[in-house]
């Protein structure tokens, strides 16, 4: 983790959006600048559905698209809502539904020319997409039993998951929930240690019994349980840093925990010059970084940032060592 890389390493994020916008002058330029983390995504089934603008995923929530080339759309459908229907949802079985052909073969044709990075899945997330956001949270507050219940499924196929991409020898585990809003976390953290720390610590112990490094995501301000992050054992977090204390975190997390990316995509990358862009990719990597290591480099690329942009980001990834 910390073992003196040749180079920063880089990954690519980057939405439909943009590959919209920019087409072949993108693809042109993520060429230039390959990326050395590759992640592995399950492909999943969906349900019957209005393909123009909703669908219906395994899970059986309902999506709907809401402007042109965005990433997953807005659940509109919550299969759960009614908690009556608990007692006959159909939990999907990602080893029974998943693609894992798809999986393999892009492994194999990977020729360990990538660090490879297995979707371990979201938590916080699923349950507000199967229970609908207010209901989700009235629950948390309440400390509804099925809470628990619906809780305790999710891990258990995220686990399932973790286990298969394990047994298939991928480099790392990839989390994520979104926990933060602007300003502070969603909900009071002593709810978080009790319904989703001890279940991540179970998804993060899965994947590190194979060896495997944990990352995980999380948009907002997640000052509050960064070191309940740490504590449980994450090697790499993807933070957005620009609504937190860059100082603090980098006193938290340098030499401890690699960061990936964190650059500011709601205001530098869109908006900014080039040259400001190339500046706020030192300040990033020396909040974090070192010839000893520290932070991937890796900027989210949605359509309303310029190509000459999205350049200068990689062009000062690759002249930071």
């Amino acid at each position: 983790m910390f073992e003196g890389p040749d180079r920063v390493p880089v990954r690519h994020s980057v939405l439909p959006g943009a590959r919209m916008r920019h087409g072949e002058k993108l693809k042109r330029l993520l060429e230039e600048f390959p990326q050395d983390v590759k992640r592995l995504g399950l492909p999943m089934p969906q349900r019957e559905g209005d393909e123009r603008s909703s669908y219906g995923d395994h899970w059986g929530v309902t999506w709907r698209a809401t402007e042109t080339g965005e990433w997953l759309g807005v659940p509109v459908g919550h299969p759960l809502e009614d908690i009556s229907a608990l007692s006959h949802h159909h939990w999907p079985d990602p080893l029974k539904e998943g693609d894992w052909e798809a999986v393999e073969k892009a492994i194999a044709e990977d020729k360990h020319e990538h660090y490879l990075l297995g979707d371990g899945g979201n938590l916080f997330e699923v349950f507000q997409w199967l229970r609908g956001y207010e209901n989700a949270l009235c629950d948390l507050v309440a400390g509804e039993p099925h809470a628990e219940l619906i809780l305790d499924k999710i891990t258990d196929y995220n686990i399932k998951k973790v286990r298969r991409f394990g047994e298939l020898g991928v480099d790392a585990m990839g989390f994520g929930d979104d926990w933060g809003t602007q300003q502070d976390l969603i909900i009071n953290p002593a709810l978080w240690r009790k319904f989703f720390k001890p279940r991540y610590k179970r998804m993060f112990d899965a994947a590190r019994s194979y060896e495997a490094f944990v990352h995980f995501h999380s948009d907002g301000s997640i000052t509050k349980i960064i070191r309940d992050l740490m504590e449980l054992g994450v090697n790499v977090l993807n933070p957005q840093l620009p609504v937190m204390d860059l100082d603090w975190l980098s006193k938290e997390l340098k030499g401890k925990v690699a960061v990936r990316g964190g650059l500011d995509r709601q205001n530098v990358l869109p908006f900014g010059t080039p040259e400001e862009v190339r500046r706020h990719v030192r300040e990033v990597f020396h909040a974090f970084g070192s010839k000893a290591g520290g932070w991937i480099g890796d900027g989210e690329l949605n359509a309303d940032v310029p190509l000459e942009n999205a350049r200068a980001m990689f062009e000062a990834i690759r002249n930071l060592m």
